[in-house]
């Protein structure tokens, strides 16, 4: 692979007083972070992140600190849905800045991962024999989807470049032949256990999103999770097959864009410098046989929940069949 458009931060110092590099220190320290106070945790957390990355720092102790910084993000994440943080009381200005400080936040985060990722295809390292790599890789690809959710959460675009990187990290992977490989540390966490997975489980958001964020951009996260069993059903082709255009839909991997549907003249853009085609006929059936199935049954909240999404998941799909 001859380029890997990601960016990243500079690392010209070796040693910050201020960065914690201490993993037994920095729990301590996340651990106090006061999270009824939402608006100060995201500023110390962007603080310490901002330098740490500016950091040099041996790749398996970056990756190590930057997990539990991840995972004090992810309970920002899921603790303040958009009823908690109209319940802080904030001017519109305040609020909208506070979003957009997480959102940055995650990018801050994924900026960390991106740096040994860089390190790695820069020594030429394959990710499918380096378990810090690959996982690096996948933690990249995640947050920036985080980021990306979040802002749509917030009636924001996605970040400059999201789709870019996240189109760049999945080639990466699969030109080495590592995005099937499955994540061990991952599997109590996700179904989506691969690099693959975790991209083909974006694109297919990024398929069925329109009507889904129409209804309800608050429940987004919610959203994303109910898609997440049917991820394995997307078919993602190499190259461009869209002779048989009906559910299908191209991404390129060199450029900064969601996946757009085949023409219905099967006729693409020549433009596409390295296309993946999404072949959403399996997706469909799966989603369809749920659904059914869910119709069928005298369903609780969560459920009731789960059939309003995916029939509108079905309806966005069957809707780009149409035209």
């Amino acid at each position: 692979m001859d380029l890997l458009l990601i960016t990243s931060s500079t690392q010209h110092l070796d040693n910050n007083p201020a960065v914690i590099l201490d993993k037994s220190e920095l729990v301590t320290w996340l651990s106090a972070l006061p999270m009824d106070d939402v608006v100060e945790t995201v500023r110390r957390l962007y603080d310490m992140i901002s330098p740490f990355n500016e950091l040099a720092v041996d790749d398996a102790i970056r990756f190590d600190l930057l997990e539990h910084y991840r995972k004090k993000l992810d309970d920002i994440f899921f603790s303040y849905d958009e009823f908690r943080l109209k319940e802080l009381g904030l001017s519109e200005h305040a609020l909208k800045n506070l979003k957009d400080d997480v959102t940055w936040l995650y990018l801050g985060i994924a900026t960390g991962y991106k740096i040994i990722v860089k390190n790695g295809y820069g020594d030429g390292v394959n990710p499918k024999y380096n378990k810090t790599l690959l996982s690096s890789i996948y933690r990249s690809i995640e947050l920036l989807v985080r980021a990306v959710l979040y802002a749509s959460r917030s009636s924001e675009g996605p970040p400059p470049l999201a789709y870019l990187e996240i189109n760049q990290l999945y080639k990466y992977a699969e030109y080495n032949k590592a995005h099937k490989s499955k994540i061990s540390n991952l599997r109590r966490e996700t179904l989506v256990s691969s690099v693959e997975l975790l991209y083909k489980h974006f694109m297919l958001f990024n398929i069925a999103k329109r009507l889904l964020l129409a209804e309800s951009r608050t429940n987004v996260v919610s959203v994303f999770t109910y898609l997440e069993p049917y991820a394995e059903t997307l078919d993602l082709l190499a190259g461009l097959v869209c002779d048989k255009p009906e559910g299908r839909f191209v991404v390129d991997l060199m450029s900064d864009k969601a996946p757009v549907a085949c023409p219905s003249d099967g006729m693409v853009p020549s433009s596409l410098l390295d296309p993946r085609t999404l072949n959403s006929a399996p997706t469909f059936n799966a989603i369809k046989k749920r659904v059914s199935k869910l119709s069928g049954d005298v369903l609780g909240f969560v459920e009731q929940d789960e059939l309003k999404y995916l029939q509108l998941s079905l309806k966005s799909i069957a809707d780009y069949w149409r035209r």
